[in-house]
């Protein structure tokens, strides 16, 4: 055996465990420990035409924070870094505007006004109980003002 040949069966004893061993499944990404109660749906609320809107409840008290994503966010983006911090205090409820998130999509046209009505039609149903504050970020921040308007108390 020459030496060229003895490096090449060296080589191809020393890979041979490899070759040999059972592949292991890539690792999956590690999930942010904040984003864990984002897909539970035991918040969700039901409408009265039957679609679902998503919401995530921390903490206890009142009054009760609703938190609304800005344009395009699901609430898990939006506020999962900061609605644990506020459940310290009260309870804080972010929830997913119709179609994004894990909330049902509407035939209707999306305006403040329909996003307004479905989010008081999802607390008028006493799952989550009042006095509420309206905090919307961004865009999103004309449901949180059209409500107050529309409910002073």
């Amino acid at each position: 055996m020459t030496a060229g040949n003895r490096s090449f069966v060296a080589a191809a004893l020393a890979l041979l465990p490899l070759a040999a061993s059972p592949q292991q499944a890539p690792l999956a990404p590690p999930v942010a420990e904040e984003l864990a109660p984002y897909p539970s749906t035991a918040d969700s609320v039901k409408l009265p035409d039957g679609r679902e809107l998503h919401f995530v409840c921390m903490g206890h008290g009142a009054p009760t924070v609703i938190l609304t994503a800005g344009l395009g966010d699901p609430a898990m983006t939006a506020w999962s870094t900061i609605q644990p911090d506020m459940a310290r205090m009260t309870r804080v409820c972010a929830w997913d505007r119709p179609g994004f998130g894990l909330s049902d999509g509407t035939a209707a046209p999306v305006t403040v006004a329909t996003t307004t009505a479905d989010l008081e039609a999802a607390l008028a149903t006493g799952r989550i109980p009042g006095p509420y504050v309206l905090v919307g970020h961004s865009l999103r921040s004309y449901e949180s003002l059209l409500c107050a308007d529309q409910h002073p108390d």
